[in-house]
């Protein structure tokens, strides 16, 4: 059978007769359409279906791909992995696409000088540039000159790459991780050197999101949306609650019982003001704060100074009336709210990026967690747990040379910049290379893994000065991206259908979770896992660092991992619900019953199930979870910021919300058409980008929908649409992330970088991305 282009067109007529279809929509079609005008017909062979991952963010959720021959022919969800169970995003299904993408990198290029043009190279002359590189560094004694980038997955290649790193002799093992340093930071804070904490939704009896955009990409939408609909499926007895306090009406929001509208960065505030009333009337979690809290009453410091307690720190500064005139929040929903959480226990707090990223936004985190141990939320099913890490087993590599010892005896590249941020906030390796000094190179050698730090930065253009500034950058990608347009080295990664792959312990997810994906496609041109990459250039370079090139290539590397998997003698390989349960029920009573005897079958299984996990609850590790020096949560009050936000002027009135869209915000493959056409459908004609309004702001301004305006910052200026939006705030300018790309035939072009708006971060404890004020004039 052919399919003709009168077929499509038709197609999509019948289609649109079924439905209200936009001009946009229809455009985009169009598009598809153009290139089919090549016949295509169905392939032939075999039909087999085979499980994996995700790897389009780090969601990390199971994926089912069938194949027919030897072409892909869709890609689903897998219905036995735990966290989404069967459901796939947007950007999962888009994977089949971007492997077949027509502009899929399938060759090695290289700049031979800054600002030339790539030329094709084989791998033998780049690999030997870079490992070229890598050795000079050793021996001029400079190894902590090279420094790895790339996304956390709390995989086999993450410690593939620290160790890498390691012996080579550099503390700059740059690891992207999708939970804010904010949010981290407010954890430690609270609980001592913690691993990653989680939330358990699923099983909770009330969930507050804080501007927690957990269905657009906040930690592993797959997850959250499979847990709110276990969350909403209980018996109407049981049936939890949702509330969203938030200034934009999101997603999420609209998803949930209740939401209240709140003033952009007075998340803490609020959460502070429900304190204030659990306190007053006595609602709290009485014998948890007396069992594993600490400083909730008056205490003497170190240096035997009477220091308030939380509570009183609270009753003094937090009563209801001014935080209602903080937060624009009437005083009796804040009442209303505070008297049902402990009606609907479990409850747990959550904070999200608008929360961690804007102004003083460590603090709303750490406020916003206290209300999690007023109501025993910490260590409960349904509140707040810490999953623990998958047992991949200890390393073996061997002792460091001089070389390596002198090396990582030296802080990080950015350091001395760590603490710039108030409170003392860690840098993220994006922010600590927009902070670094260009006059001064931070790195000689820059090794970039499928990532795309131009593109994620808050300030493009002085990211692009960065990288300038270094000798030597390497990007390792499937697809060209902001960032390949200013590498020295491209080296071809295989798409998600022909790499094999590990995502453990997705964000903010409560399990112990073990995803695997095998090939399923042979490599459509000439590429190399990063995994074998690092391997190959590891072998070259000699001892130290050839002590990690102990396997046959990256697989060999995952195989190993596994051996540690079974050696730990708990969980089991996914399965039906049925399975979990009695995995579950088995391990309480003390006994371990894996449908797998050895560790090869425990391999073999895991590339048939799709991956391994523990499902046992975690509930009870409140001992496990607090590693303060009391062994307690330390709710130690601290002095509440002088301002929300920077305070704006007649210039820039309007506060910037950037948000996310689940289509196209941050995954590592946008460039597909399917996407474009999910992302904007409000807009006829063709999608130039838009910026939100409040039907009144707009009004004020003299601005109708659809108007074509410019949105200023103090650091850019970007066109745009009006789109006129109930849901906001009306001190606020929202705008989607994941726009403005000038890489690509459909993200080319398509709106405007928000981020461009932004800024390099502030030293007041801003990181820029919703602390930026803007004005909207008429274009």
């Amino acid at each position: 059978m052919t399919l003709s282009r009168r077929y499509l067109i038709g197609s999509v007529a019948g289609a649109a007769a079924g439905a209200v279809a936009s001009k946009a929509a229809l455009k985009a079609a169009s598009e598809l359409t153009a290139l089919t005008s090549v016949p295509i017909r169905p392939p032939r062979g075999a039909e087999a279906s085979q499980t994996g991952i995700c790897t389009e963010c780090p969601a990390g959720c199971g994926t089912r791909v069938r194949t027919v021959g030897d072409r892909a022919v869709f890609v689903g969800g897998n219905p036995e992995h735990p966290l989404n169970r069967g459901g796939l995003c947007p950007r999962g299904l888009a994977s089949l696409q971007g492997h077949y993408h027509p502009d899929r990198l399938l060759g090695v290029l290289e700049r031979p000088e800054k600002a030339s043009e790539p030329i094709a190279v084989d791998w033998d002359m780049a690999l030997q540039r870079l490992s070229g590189a890598l050795t000079e560094l050793r021996e001029s004694g400079r190894p902590e000159r090279l420094g790895v980038l790339h996304e956390k997955r709390n995989d086999p290649f993450d410690r593939l790459v620290g160790d890498f790193l390691r012996t080579f002799g550099s503390p700059n093992d740059l690891v992207l991780d999708p939970v804010p340093a904010e949010l981290r930071s407010a954890w430690r804070r609270s609980h001592g050197p913690t691993g990653a904490l989680a939330y358990d939704i699923e099983r909770a009896g009330m969930v507050l999101g804080f501007s927690a955009d957990l269905f657009e990409g906040f930690g592993s939408p797959g997850y959250a949306l499979h847990a709110f609909g276990r969350f909403r499926q209980r018996a109407r007895a049981n049936r939890g609650r949702w509330v969203q306090i938030e200034p934009r009406l999101s997603v999420t929001g609209s998803r949930a019982d209740d939401r209240i509208a709140i003033r952009p960065g007075t998340e803490g505030i609020f959460a502070l003001g429900l304190a204030y009333v659990l306190l007053a009337e006595r609602l709290y979690d009485a014998d948890f704060v007396a069992t594993h809290v600490t400083r909730f009453e008056g205490y003497v410091d170190d240096g035997g100074r009477a220091q308030q307690g939380f509570r009183e720190w609270v009753l003094e500064n937090f009563y209801v009336s001014r935080v209602s005139q903080q937060t624009g929040v009437a005083a009796e929903v804040i009442i209303d709210l505070a008297r049902q959480l402990p009606r609907y226990a479990p409850t747990v707090a959550v904070p999200g990026r608008a929360a961690a990223l804007s102004t003083h936004g460590e603090w709303s985190c750490w406020a916003i967690h206290c209300l999690n141990a007023l109501l025993g939320s910490i260590g409960v099913e349904g509140g707040v747990l810490e999953p623990l890490p998958p047992p991949f087993g200890s390393d073996d590599v061997s002792a460091l040379d001089s070389i390596a010892t002198a090396g990582v005896s030296h802080q990080r590249f950015d350091h001395d910049l760590a603490g710039a941020l108030a409170d003392g906030v860690d840098l993220d390796p994006i922010t600590g290379l927009l902070r670094s000094d260009i006059a001064a190179p931070p790195l000689d050698v820059l090794v970039v893994v499928d990532c795309d730090p131009v593109a994620l930065s808050a300030a493009p253009a002085r990211m692009v000065e960065v990288l300038g500034s270094i000798p030597l950058v390497v990007v390792l990608t499937a697809h060209a991206n902001e960032t390949t347009t200013y590498a020295d080295l491209v080296l071809p990664a295989p798409s998600s259908l022909e790499r094999w792959d590990m995502v453990a312990n997705p964000p903010l997810t409560p399990y112990t979770v073990c995803g695997l994906r095998r090939p399923v496609l042979d490599p459509r041109g000439d590429t190399r896992h990063p995994g074998d990459v690092l391997l190959g250039l590891a072998g070259d370079l000699g001892d130290p660092t050839a002590a990690i090139a102990r396997w046959d290539g990256y697989e060999g590397c995952l195989r190993s991992s596994v051996d540690g998997l079974y050696e730990a003698r708990r969980g089991d390989v996914f399965g039906i619900e049925l399975d979990a349960s009695y995995t579950r029920l088995m391990q309480s009573a003390g006994l371990w019953t894996p449908a797998y005897r050895t560790a090869a079958q425990l391999w073999a299984q895991m590339q048939e199930r799709g991956g391994w996990w523990d499902p046992t609850p975690l509930a009870g590790e409140q001992r496990r979870m607090l590693q303060t020096p009391s062994g307690r949560f330390d709710i130690a009050p601290r002095d509440k910021p002088s301002a929300v936000a920077s305070a704006h002027d007649d210039d820039y009135p309007l506060l910037l919300f950037p948000f996310e869209m689940l289509a196209v915000a941050h995954g590592r493959f946008n460039d597909a058409p399917c996407l474009k056409s999910l992302s904007g459908p409000h807009f006829d004609g063709p999608m130039r980008g838009w910026v939100e309004l409040n039907p009144e702001t707009a009004a004020e301004l003299g601005l109708d929908e659809g108007e074509q305006v410019m949105v200023e910052s103090e650091f850019g200026v970007a066109e745009a649409r009006v789109r006129l939006y109930e849901g906001l705030e009306p001190e606020m300018a929202a705008m989607p992330l994941g726009m403005g790309r000038t890489v690509g035939r459909w993200s080319s072009n398509w709106g405007a970088n928000v981020l461009a708006l932004v800024g390099a971060p502030q030293g007041d404890g801003s990181r820029g991305q919703y602390s930026t004020f803007v004005r909207v004039r008429r274009a």
